[in-house]
């Protein structure tokens, strides 16, 4: 059984096969029995992503808002959609990378996971630029060092720059602690 429609990987098959009907009627049965109401799918999808992918909840909600998007925007049963109609829904957040990055991810849970079909694998999901991260040079580290006006502002600075620790690791020290 394919936990999103209820019906067996042949189904559509062999419904397509009998003889004497035309494509469009059997494409009309599959309808008919395909007839899920969008919110019980998106409670089911949402159960599932707790219980069997064991999600954190922010990332079910996640999956949920931009699952039901696309189901607002497709208006059939997510069985009919092809990796077209998939592309079609992606291209209206070209301008919008980090929309499309997790709509995109949602969209392979969802059909990969829930509808067990394979039409979203073939997107890739969009890296996010955060601009490249370029590390001062020496000059721009002394220039910083000496408009450090307190000496305290200074220390850390060096404790930072010559030891490589974090934040939390340098507060964290205690003068008792200074021999280790």
């Amino acid at each position: 059984m394919n936990p999103g429609h209820g019906l067996d990987r042949n189904f559509f098959k062999k419904s397509l096969q009998k003889d004497g009907e035309t494509f469009k009627s059997n494409l009309n049965e599959v309808n008919n029995k395909l007839d899920v109401d969008k919110e019980e799918m998106l409670e089911k999808f949402g159960k599932q992503c707790r219980i069997d992918l064991d999600l954190a909840e922010a990332t079910v909600e996640k999956h949920l808002r931009y699952i039901e998007r696309f189901l607002d925007w497709f208006d059939k049963h997510p069985a009919h959609a092809t990796q077209e109609d998939l592309r079609d829904f992606l291209s209206k957040y070209k301008d919008r990378p980090g929309t499309r990055q997790g709509t995109t991810k949602s969209l392979r849970v969802f059909f990969r996971e829930f509808m067990d079909m394979d039409i979203a694998e073939g997107f890739k999901v969009p890296r996010l630029s955060n601009g490249a991260t370029i590390p001062p040079d020496k000059d721009e580290l002394k220039q910083f060092y000496s408009a450090l006006e307190k000496d305290r502002d200074r220390a850390i600075f060096l404790l930072y720059a010559s030891s490589g620790m974090r934040k939390h690791e340098a507060l964290d020290l205690k003068i008792k602690n200074r021999g280790l």
